[in-house]
């Protein structure tokens, strides 16, 4: 079975970001019993609960699957125009624990049980080797939130698609925002990751074009104070003030602590990140909340895939424009090529 096709959305949300990849089979839909498996990180590593919008997700996307089932349009427009009233889907839900082994090992058991696809993982670093694993069977793979641009090669990742443009588009109108403010001196911190590293490799390439100079670009690994604090404080040994930072969720508080000592939060200092945590979840487990996010003053998360008034009709015009059975495949080169054209156009 080979997802050819994509379902626009008249609003660019995370439900549908699940299923703008359940479409056409060789150009129709023409299977009746669809299995697939979802994998979402809702726990970490060590076994702890990740934020809320983790537990969103699935939500949002189990609630996809019932609309699909039921024909009902609102989340998946043209449900009751591409699938045959015949038409069943069901999800399996498995836990990533932030884990590439772990989803690895979901891929296998889902290769010997022939699943028709499998939608995830939220973390490029998961989904690279979730995909890797899923070829084996050659079972296509639809991310959701991987936006590592090395996940675009199809000579690696010949079964995976997404359904978020990569950081590639994102670093550049980062950098856009940059140069419109006349700032000309950057420094970059990432996490060490697939995601974090492909991130600062796209920034590093494309800042030159917009006359601006990477002081200083540093890694750290992920969950390790002593990694963000050796990268704070080289970070303010080089003098920049303008900060692009790549992390995740729990590496908030860790960095508010380090980036508060060394004295570059607050007044005079401007931080740049992706949308890739929750600000008001890492606040919460902070022992100050309010202090907590008094210290992110100052901090400008960005997110493409917000797409709202003009922008995202202009998404959906852009994709309804055009047959289903005419979307390329993989589904990336879509999203990036319309997302991107609404965004920087």
């Amino acid at each position: 079975m080979r997802f050819r096709g994509m379902v626009a959305s008249p609003h660019f949300t995370t439900a549908l970001c699940w299923f703008f990849a359940l479409a056409l089979v060789e150009g129709s839909i023409n299977a009746t019993n669809v299995s697939i498996g979802l994998v979402v990180p809702l726990h970490g590593a060590s076994g702890e609960r990740l934020g809320l919008q983790f537990s969103q997700y699935l939500a949002s996307g189990l609630m996809a699957v019932h609309h699909i089932n039921e024909r009902i349009d609102t989340l998946v427009p043209r449900a009751k125009q591409l699938l045959p009233p015949e038409f069943h889907l069901t999800a399996e839900i498995k836990d990533s624990f932030w884990s590439p082994s772990t989803s690895v090992g979901h891929a296998i058991e889902w290769n010997a049980g022939g699943k028709d696809a499998i939608v995830g993982s939220y973390r490029s670093a998961v989904s690279g080797p979730l995909a890797l694993a899923a070829a084996v069977a050659e079972t296509p793979v639809i991310a959701w939130g991987s936006t590592s641009s090395a996940l675009s090669d199809k000579d690696v990742y010949s079964v995976l698609s997404r359904t978020v443009p990569s950081d590639a588009v994102l670093a550049v109108n980062m950098l856009k925002i940059i140069q419109s403010f006349g700032w000309v001196e950057l420094g970059v911190m990432a996490v060490n990751d697939a995601y974090g590293s492909a991130f600062l490799e796209e920034i590093l390439l494309a800042a030159p074009s917009f006359g601006i100079n990477v002081t200083s670009h540093q890694k750290f690994l992920p969950v390790n104070a002593d990694e963000i604090k050796r990268a704070v404080d080289t970070t303010k040994s080089a003098g920049v003030r303008i900060i692009v930072c790549i992390m995740f969720e729990s590496d908030v508080l860790p960095m508010l602590e380090a980036a508060q000592d060394a004295g570059i939060l607050g007044d005079g200092f401007v931080w740049l990140l992706a949308n890739s945590f929750d600000p008001h979840y890492a606040a919460d487990n902070s022992a100050n909340r309010t202090l907590a996010l008094s210290q992110m003053n100052g901090w400008f998360q960005f997110d493409l895939n917000a797409l709202i008034g003009s922008k995202g009709d202009h998404f959906q015009a852009t994709l309804l424009s055009e047959p289903l059975a005419h979307l390329s495949h993989p589904l990336y080169d879509v999203a990036a090529e319309v997302l991107g054209s609404a965004m920087c156009g």
